[in-house]
């Protein structure tokens, strides 16, 4: 990595530049859903109209450095990495609603 760029605060990745991958990623995957059915688009919008808007909001990505070093941020992920967020005797539907 002789070539790359440090940016000034120190981080792997610009918090900038991952803003506007994580926007662009989000909005591929709900635009997805929404032409699969898996989410519903409130008010019978079409789904242009209701995503475009949201590619020129400006999206907060919050970035720190961590307390530690690399084996803090291992130890610590890996404490949710298995735990179930949902268990399927909770989940109700299969189809989820936005509602904005």
């Amino acid at each position: 990595m002789e070539n790359a760029v440090r940016n000034k605060d120190d981080f792997l990745f610009p918090v900038k530049a991952m803003a506007i991958v994580f926007r662009a990623k989000y909005l591929h995957g709900l635009k997805k859903l929404i032409t699969n059915q898996d989410v519903t688009v409130p008010f019978h919008l079409d789904i242009q109209e209701f995503i475009s808007p949201l590619y020129s909001k400006d999206w907060v990505v919050y970035a720190k450095k961590p307390f530690g070093g690399p084996q803090q941020v291992i130890e610590y992920l890996g404490r949710y990495t298995h735990k179930v967020a949902i268990t399927n005797n909770r989940i109700k539907k299969s189809k989820l609603i936005l509602i904005l």
